[in-house]
């Protein structure tokens, strides 16, 4: 059955609302391709052209995307800071859809470029004879959970509680609170931060003004679905971890707490304390973000969602020499990966045979 795809320069309010129904069943749905990214996301000159892209077939969409062009290069748009893409699919994507969608963007561009696309879908692409040159690879890795089945072993679950009594006992009361995230709390956001460990590796957020100015979006245009967890000593806010709801998944937008708690592991320590009040709103899904860490590692085990980068070329001189460009690139990114990789599980086994806090 033939497709439709067409190309919207806007996002009027009828599109919005037929890129809301499809990501509403869509098996893949999740904070970051929801229509109101599209509205949060920070503009730049890079974001000043994009478009939206809708995929129908039969009378019914089946795929949406937010994306930019330049240079005869078709790139999926994302946010230097919410670092999902814009990509919905529908539950009746075929492989032979996927190869009529390729097909038509070859024929515009010279490279187009599909980020964070989830594993099933790139191996639908695999099975296809495809136009052009294809260039697939890994781009993150965001562990998740289930909330009420954390990776936790008995001594792990008795560790956090043992950290909280101490909490209390060394520092004074300690609450745990779940609230919808509004902009009064990005002060608090701020302080924590500041007092965090992420101003020394250069990577404090909110010393940025278009940061606090993006996280105001993101509270306005996903409206109700903004949620921070605080852990606050003697009424003193200590650690927060801010998220996105999306059906019943939780997922993490930022986090941070005072670095002179560190040994109390005050960040597992909020994790531990925020699950029955997730369980009580139904959050099924804990979903860390991409990237992976020793305290991700712990509550998540080896449950982690991958997805691909995949990039396709036209067959002629421009198209051909970006191609080889890019598996330049991606062989030397590999080589770096391979030098750096680190087993998280096995170096959490060797911080605790020594008794090493963190």
């Amino acid at each position: 059955m033939d497709i439709i795809i067409t190309h919207h320069p806007i996002l009027t309010p009828e599109l919005r609302t037929r890129w809301l129904e499809l990501w509403q069943i869509s098996q893949d749905a999740h904070p970051f391709n929801h229509p109101a990214w599209f509205n949060a996301a920070p503009m730049d000159d890079r974001l000043a052209e994009r478009r939206i892209l809708f995929v129908s077939k039969a009378g019914q969409d089946i795929l949406v995307c937010a994306f930019t062009e330049s240079r005869r290069c078709f790139s999926l748009l994302e946010s230097p800071y919410l670092e999902k893409s814009a990509m919905v699919v529908g539950t009746d994507v075929t492989p032979s859809d996927w190869a009529g969608i390729v097909r038509h963007l070859l024929s515009r561009y010279d490279r187009v470029l599909l980020q964070e696309v989830p594993q099933p879908f790139s191996e639908g692409l695999a099975s296809m004879a495809l136009p052009g040159w294809r260039v697939s690879v890994p781009s993150s890795i965001s562990p998740y959970f289930h909330v009420d089945q954390p990776a936790l072993s008995a001594k792990r679950r008795h560790e956090f509680r043992r950290y909280t009594r101490k909490l209390y006992k060394e520092h004074g009361p300690i609450d745990f609170e779940l609230l919808r995230l509004q902009p009064e709390h990005l002060a608090d956001m701020t302080g924590i931060e500041r007092r965090s460990s992420k101003p020394k590796r250069g990577r404090s957020a909110f010393d940025h003004p278009e940061y606090q100015q993006f996280m105001r979006q993101v509270i306005e245009h996903f409206d109700g679905m903004c949620w921070i967890g605080m852990m606050r000593l003697q009424g003193r806010c200590v650690a927060h971890y801010a998220a996105v709801t999306a059906d019943n998944r939780m997922v993490g937008l930022h986090m941070a707490f005072d670095q002179t708690l560190y040994r109390y592991s005050p960040g597992g320590v909020l994790i531990y304390n925020l699950l029955p009040m997730c369980e009580q709103m139904g959050i099924d899904i804990f979903d860390f973000g991409r990237g992976v860490s020793v305290l991700k590692t712990k509550f998540c085990g080896d449950k982690a969602e991958l997805r691909n980068f995949e990039y396709f070329f036209r067959k002629n001189i421009r198209g051909t020499v970006a191609w080889f460009r890019t598996k330049m690139l991606w062989s030397g990114i590999s080589a770096g990966r391979r030098l750096r990789a680190w087993d998280h599980r096995r170096l959490n086994l060797i911080l605790d045979r020594f008794s090493i806090k963190r």
